[in-house]
């Protein structure tokens, strides 16, 4: 069993964890970082790279999951946006691309998956005047995009999985 805790991991309110191919752990936190940790990783160790500062676009994220390419994908509850950034990324930097706008119909998105085709789904949670829904985007979708399709009348959905 592996258990990463302590004053040298970084870690405050996480609310997310994936796993890439090659066994790092990608840990997201509410308080706006990515901690990732070199596969193995046990105990009170510090992170091998973080992803953190106002160029990120964090907002309170919520949800993380890697794509097959290790692009990774965090939803932010605050910001009512979905930031992907290029593997391996680390530091202050900007995503590479952003989902975020009324035609998206995210509403405090909170956990995601990739899909075997590639398609991005996300669980937004259900706020006063908005019910929960499941919404899904095309592989490569950005900007202001409507989705795919999305699953309405639900209360509170929070995690996925295929």
């Amino acid at each position: 069993m592996v258990t990463i805790a302590g004053a040298a991991t970084g870690l405050s309110a996480p609310a997310g964890v994936a796993v890439d191919a090659a066994g790092n752990i990608y840990v997201v936190n509410e308080t706006g970082t990515i901690a990732v940790f070199a596969a193995g990783a046990s105990g009170n160790v510090a992170p091998a790279r973080t992803i953190s500062g106002p160029a990120t676009g964090l907002n309170v994220p919520s949800g993380i999951t890697l794509d097959a390419s290790g692009n990774l994908y965090v939803a932010n509850a605050n910001g009512n946006s979905i930031t992907e950034y290029a593997a391996g990324s680390s530091g202050n930097v900007a995503p590479a691309v952003t989902i975020a706008g009324s035609t998206t119909l995210l509403a405090q998105p909170q956990g995601l998956v990739i899909g075997t085709g590639g398609d991005l789904f996300v669980t937004n949670f259900s706020v006063p005047h908005v019910p929960g829904l499941i919404t899904v985007y095309a592989p490569g979708a950005a900007g202001n995009v409507a989705p795919l399709q999305s699953i309405t009348n639900m209360i509170g959905p929070i995690g996925i999985s295929l």
